[in-house]
């Protein structure tokens, strides 16, 4: 009977401190705001007075509980440059390439800010739309309103729309973030070979001459995030994964991204001596074998 208190102990025990490390675990998150086709995002937001203002009280909401862990990306480019190089082009995923470029970010969070002035009163409108900044669908969407009120402060009616919505919008994004800590980043990976290159995914290679498809196979297998991934297809010139976890973290605590795995990848391909082009889209790798070094 002694044993039996004692396994569920160390088990309850081990059950806390796995629940520990999770919430312990927050994400960074960097706030954007929606910008129309067309539009440049640099000059939206300079000369839009309310999207400054309500972007800031965005931040400062996440900020009170997730303790400082959001950044406003805009307000980021600004302090590091006024160059327009550092700002890119002009539409929404050259704002979501520099999110993840600039600021290290887990979740890029876009908001659609809507002001109305009225003789009947003014509001603030808020939609908050979170995506894991890797790709995937996106984690939450919540849509909150001040309200009509007398009032000519539009920071303070943001904060009035923002406090209806705001911790279920971070829970949802506490959670997705949670279960990716524990279970990792989905990607899908498609491997495919180049028209007249001489090889393929039945080429035997290296020194033990394995076929090309099995070392493919085995290396996703060593390299995916507790070893999980799921191929859907192995053929002469493609291989495909549906599923491919990838951590967060790397063993020095610093982010880890597709294009992170997709380096390793090219390295062990180079180590066959092999050349080949990488794609990212979203959370989908691309990688397309077109050579051979002589």
């Amino acid at each position: 009977m002694k044993k039996i208190y004692l396994t569920l102990f160390l088990m309850l025990g081990a059950l806390m401190l796995s629940a520990q490390d999770v919430v312990t675990t927050q994400p960074s998150i960097v706030v954007v705001p929606l910008i129309k086709q067309g539009e440049d995002y640099r000059t939206v937001y300079e000369n839009d007075p309310n999207m400054r203002v309500v972007i800031n009280e965005i931040c400062n909401a996440f900020n009170s509980r997730l303790a400082g862990s959001t950044k406003n990306l805009i307000a980021e480019l600004q302090a590091q440059s006024q160059s327009s190089e550092v700002y890119g082009g002009g539409t929404q995923q050259d704002l979501k390439s520099l999110a993840a470029q600039t600021t290290g970010a887990d979740i890029y969070v876009q908001a659609e800010i809507q002001t109305y002035f009225a003789s009947s009163g003014n509001s603030v409108d808020v939609i908050l739309t979170a995506y894991d900044i890797a790709g995937g669908p996106n984690v939450s969407n919540k849509n909150g309103s001040s309200g009509e009120l007398y009032s000519n402060n539009v920071a303070a009616l943001a904060r009035r729309a923002l406090a209806r919505i705001t911790d279920d919008f971070l829970n949802d994004i506490q959670n997705y973030f949670n279960r990716i800590v524990l279970e990792g980043r989905t990607m899908k990976v498609e491997f495919l070979i180049a028209e007249g290159v001489d090889v393929n995914f039945r080429t035997e290679v290296g020194t033990d001459e394995e076929e090309l498809g099995d070392e493919i196979v085995e290396w996703i297998q060593k390299n995916a995030y507790k070893n999980q991934s799921h191929r859907l297809a192995k053929t002469t010139y493609r291989i495909m994964y549906d599923v491919v976890k990838i951590p967060i973290r790397d063993e020095d605590g610093n982010n880890y991204d597709p294009e992170t795995f997709a380096k390793k990848l090219n390295k062990f391909l180079k180590s066959f001596g092999l050349t080949s082009e990488r794609d990212i889209v979203g959370n989908f790798l691309h990688v397309t074998i077109d050579g051979i070094k002589e």
